[in-house]
C-alpha cells in the first residue's frame, strides 16, 4: 500500500521502508494530550522509504504510512483526534518540544488543506508551519521555514497517511494530488 521508488520518477531514497519506531515517550504524550489510542495498541507502522523530490530546491521529502490497529473502530478514533481541535493544539506544542542539541523548533502552526480524497473516511489534510532556528560561527542565528504537510485516510483498521517536508517553501501541491489517490487506490485494491 505504501509509496515505491516508480511513484516518483527521479527522486532519490534517503531513508529506507521499514516499521516505524517503536512508541516514544513523546509519542504516547501527544495521544494522551489529544486523547488519542495509546501507539503501544498498534498491530504495525510501516514506512516507506523518504524519497527526495526532485522538483524541489532545498530538502524537499515525501514519504508514506501504513499503520494498524487491532479494530477500524480503534482506527477511525485515532484519526478523529488527529484532525479534531484538540488534537491540532497538542501538535502545536509537540514539534517544539522535541528540540535537541543546536537545532530548535520555533511556534508551529496548524491549517486545513483542501481535503484531497472527498468522501474517502477520515481523510484530512493538515499543514504544520514553523520555523528551524540554528546557530553558525559565520552567521550567528539562522531562520529556515518548515512545511510538514500530513494527509490521512482510513481504510478498515489501517489509517494511511502521506507526509511531505519541505525546506523554505512547501512541497509543490500537484505532488501531493498525484500521490494520495495513487495510496487511497492501492488500499482499496488491498483491504485488509
Amino acid at each position: 500500500m505504501n509509496l515505491n521508488a516508480g511513484d516518483i520518477p527521479g527522486s532519490s531514497i534517503i531513508e529506507a521502508e521499514g516499521e516505524g519506531e517503536a512508541p516514544t515517550v513523546a509519542g504516547v504524550e501527544f495521544e494522551r494530550c489529544a486523547g488519542g489510542v495509546n501507539p503501544e495498541r498498534r498491530v504495525v507502522d510501516i514506512h516507506s522509504p523518504s524519497f527526495r523530490v526532485p522538483s524541489t530546491s532545498k530538502g524537499g521529502r515525501v514519504r508514506s504510512a501504513v499503520e494498524v490497529m487491532r479494530t477500524a473502530a480503534l482506527t477511525a478514533r485515532n484519526n478523529a483526534v488527529a484532525r479534531s481541535a484538540r488534537g491540532r493544539a497538542c501538535l502545536t506544542r509537540a514539534l517544539p518540544e522535541q528540540n535537541a542539541g543546536p537545532l530548535r523548533y520555533g511556534p508551529v502552526s496548524v491549517s486545513s488543506l483542501p481535503n484531497l480524497l472527498p468522501g474517502a473516511d477520515g481523510s484530512f489534510g493538515l499543514r504544520l508551519t514553523t520555523t528551524v532556528i540554528g546557530r553558525n560561527l559565520q552567521d550567528g542565528e539562522t531562520r529556515t521555514p518548515v512545511y510538514i504537510d500530513v494527509f490521512s485516510f482510513v481504510s478498515g483498521p489501517a489509517e494511511v497517511s502521506l507526509t511531505t517536508f519541505g525546506v523554505s517553501r512547501p512541497v509543490p501541491s500537484a505532488t501531493e494530488q498525484r500521490l494520495l489517490p495513487l495510496l487511497f487506490s492501492r488500499a482499496r485494491e488491498h483491504k485488509l
